[in-house]
């Protein structure tokens, strides 16, 4: 006689009573009490974070709780700190710790900074730091807002507050940002700099504004407009490809040497080289760097590699 299949579990028969058990027996107990298979039974106690019964965990391995720091006995075990940490909690053992904290020890904390704290009592700061954090107690700065100090908030780089009162970047910013203070920008943007932004390269607008092309950019991706990119390609600008060299090509279109090099390759034309070696340039072969004839002339230092190789003219070393 053919054997009835039984139905898989449902969520739905996760009853208040089945799920107060889970943790507080092992998985495999309240499987076969349940008629399901132990994976389904952990499944559900890992979603809702519960730990496995400490009765699956070795009498050693419950001893070393806290003992020890939560990653050497994860390693030891075989298994994740993150296992080893949420059994540690479960059971209302505090992490591990190298330093016995005393009341005046403890009063010390987020007064001074981390590292000072650890210097002195001979342990890892990293300690110290997880013992801070475990009682709530913010991280210790030694900067003082003052009234003044509040007024340079956006009116100067982060980096050059934090410089002159010894302090470091993010401190500063993250005060700034704490206040709703915008970052200092170098640049005023007038309505005729914003209408340029996506319409000529960063690199091009910011030679003009005598900044750095970074701040160019970082301000048309805050206004969400796209990097200027040519609209289109005339038979002028295609019929120079190959013609010229592609740095000269994208100067004079105001673009990135890659975007004239991506045209070309797309469109099959071989990269421009010399049509001819004259003496001159012949000679030059393995007296300079490959780099530096190569810009003299617009063209990659991989067409000048070759042709001194098909010579057979060794490459330029200094000194020789």
């Amino acid at each position: 006689m053919r054997r009835k299949r039984e139905h898989p579990f449902k969520p739905d028969r996760w009853t208040p009573e089945l799920l107060a058990r889970l943790g507080k027996e092992p998985d495999s107990s309240l499987a076969r009490s349940m008629g399901v298979g132990q994976s389904t039974v952990q499944a559900k106690r890992t979603g809702l974070g519960i730990p496995g019964s400490s009765s699956q965990w070795p009498p050693e391995a419950l001893a070393r709780l806290g003992k020890e720091p939560d990653g050497s006995l994860a390693r030891s075990m075989g298994v994740s700190r993150q296992v080893v940490n949420a059994m540690r909690h479960w059971l209302g053992i505090p992490i591990f710790s190298p330093v016995k904290w005393t009341p005046k020890r403890l009063v010390r904390l987020g007064k001074e900074p981390d590292g000072e704290i650890a210097k002195s009592l001979g342990v890892d700061r990293g300690f110290v730091t997880a013992k801070r954090r475990e009682l709530g107690i913010p991280g210790f700065t030694a900067l003082m807002w003052t009234p003044e100090l509040l007024g340079r908030l956006g009116r100067e780089p982060d980096a050059w507050i934090a410089k002159s009162v010894g302090s470091d970047k993010w401190t500063v910013s993250a005060k700034r940002r704490e206040l709703g203070i915008a970052k200092f920008e170098p640049v005023k943007w007038t309505p005729e700099l914003l209408a340029r932004l996506g319409k000529e390269p960063d690199s091009r607008l910011a030679r003009s504004m005598g900044v750095a092309p970074s701040t160019v950019c970082a301000k048309r991706n805050e206004l969400g407009i796209p990097k200027f990119s040519p609209e289109k390609w005339t038979p002028e600008w295609l019929a120079r490809l190959g013609k010229e060299p592609d740095v000269v090509i994208a100067r004079s279109m105001g673009v990135g040497t890659k975007t004239v090099s991506k045209k070309r390759r797309k469109l099959g034309i071989r990269i421009f080289t010399p049509d001819r070696w004259t003496p001159e340039l012949v000679a030059r072969l393995g007296k300079e760097p490959d780099s530096s004839m190569a810009r003299s002339m617009g063209v990659a230092q991989s067409t000048v590699c070759v042709k001194r190789n098909e010579l057979g003219i060794p490459r330029f070393t200094p000194g020789k």
